[in-house]
């Protein structure tokens, strides 16, 4: 019997209007969480989640805005913001120890 497992890659980036700078990035899969420095090889890393099985399931971003007033502090459309968020959904197929 083949069951699944999942993991999540996480790359959090400082601001968004810093999109270029280097994310941190966590990976949280069924060994547990391992953090990255932000200066890591992210294409080395897709590669070899790719060559342990994964595949990609999904792909989600979050981007936090925070404001200080309703509108921002000078008015509409002046918010302050927070890290965004991009988040990756790989699965793996594992054989079950009761085949």
């Amino acid at each position: 019997m083949i069951t699944w497992q999942y993991a999540e890659l996480a790359l959090v980036y400082p601001y968004e209007e810093d999109i270029f700078s280097a994310p941190s990035i966590t990976w949280s899969g069924p060994g547990g969480e391992e953090n990255r420095p932000g200066n890591s090889d992210l294409i080395q890393l897709i590669n070899q989640v790719g060559a342990d099985g994964w595949e990609l399931i999904g792909v989600l971003q979050e981007q936090d805005i925070s404001t200080d007033f309703p509108f921002g502090e000078n008015g509409p459309g002046n918010t302050h913001s927070n890290p965004s968020t991009r988040l990756f959904y790989f699965k793996r197929p594992i054989r079950s120890e009761h085949e």
